[in-house]
């Protein structure tokens, strides 16, 4: 079932709404830039190819005629690579859309495909309400607050996250450089998250120290109430609460080892972003911190499992190097 592939060419799978149209166009012009004759590729999966990866091909082939859709079962956890065939399609394309349910962001098939020049967004777990209420955001304010989120953390060193749930951690910093997920993904080799709204960095491994609570949103898994995660160098030690993070602790348990690490610090920066179930746009919440467990040897760290999972610290303050940037979810920069 896995190996299942199907490709489409022609477009007329359904006719897009207005407000569909504006929202592919905001990715496929606005933030990708494509250009008549480019090769695009939308990689979907069973759940998306005939909604929100409609959107997005639909769109696309209006500028490109060169454009395929890709559907496949999908990934079974964030971070499983795709079969070889769509491998193969993404690091001959110009542009790839990755509209699948599961993230393949950090996968090895993505970052080659970056490597040859091509431009990616990924838009795991995106739904068509997303699509329409966060692809417009005013791009020149988020760019700048997120730019210089990303300078500041590339300079730092240290960084403490409290809050009102009762987080309190640190993790090192230093020499690591900030990522700008800014939208902006125009240049060749370029990626980023539709929608966009972050800043994020790989802390230094095995830095990670003290309590995380978990009470906006956990990747792929429903909170049914928050999480409580006790972390020491660098890795999960243990984590409390009910049905959530027993199945976070069953996930990790089929994983290797390193999937406990903490591999990502990053602050949302989306003002159209929300929390809500899918991180995808959660993590983009503006105000909010996320820290991520997993793969992290994609963005300037030096893990590599087939994992990569985000969970949400609402209303945190952000201490970076003795001096407030974020406090109680206000930024102070």
């Amino acid at each position: 079932m896995r190996n299942q592939i199907t490709s489409i060419k022609n477009s007329g799978i359904r006719t897009l709404s207005p407000e569909e149209y504006t929202a592919g166009i905001a990715s496929v012009r606005t933030c990708l830039g494509i250009r008549p004759n480019e090769s695009i590729v939308v990689v979907a999966d069973k759940t998306t190819w005939d909604k929100e990866a409609t959107v997005i091909f639909e769109t696309a082939k209006s500028i490109s005629k060169n454009t395929t859709l890709m559907m496949y079962p999908g990934p079974k956890q964030n971070g499983e690579e795709p079969p070889p065939e769509i491998t193969q399609m993404m690091l001959r394309a110009d542009v790839v859309l990755l509209i699948t349910r599961m993230s393949l962001s950090h996968t090895k098939a993505r970052l080659d495909a970056c490597l040859q020049g091509c431009r990616i967004a990924s838009m795991p777990g995106i739904t068509l309400g997303m699509m329409k209420r966060t692809l417009n955001p005013d791009y020149r304010a988020l760019s700048f607050i997120t730019t210089k989120l990303t300078t500041l953390f590339t300079c730092g060193k240290k960084v403490r996250i409290i809050s009102p749930a009762g987080t309190d951690m640190t993790l090192t910093i230093s020499g690591r450089t900030g990522i700008a997920d800014t939208g902006d993904l125009k240049k060749p080799g370029s990626f980023g998250n539709l929608p966009a709204g972050e800043a994020f960095i790989a802390p230094c491994e095995q830095t990670a120290e003290g309590i995380l609570i978990i009470d906006g949103s956990f990747a792929n898994i429903q909170l049914d109430m928050p999480m409580a995660i006790t972390i020491k160098n660098g890795k999960i030690q243990s984590i409390t609460g009910k049905k959530a993070a027993a199945t976070l602790m069953s996930q990790l348990a089929s994983l290797p080892p390193k999937a406990s690490w903490v591999c990502e610090f990053g602050i949302g920066t989306n003002p159209k972003a929300k929390i809500s179930s899918r991180i995808l746009e959660a993590e983009k919440t503006f105000g909010t911190c996320h820290i991520a467990f997993g793969r992290n040897c994609t963005f300037g760290g030096n893990i590599d499992v087939p994992y990569h999972a985000d969970g949400l610290v609402k209303e945190p303050t952000v201490i970076l190097d003795g001096k407030k940037i974020l406090a109680g979810g206000k930024f102070l920069v």
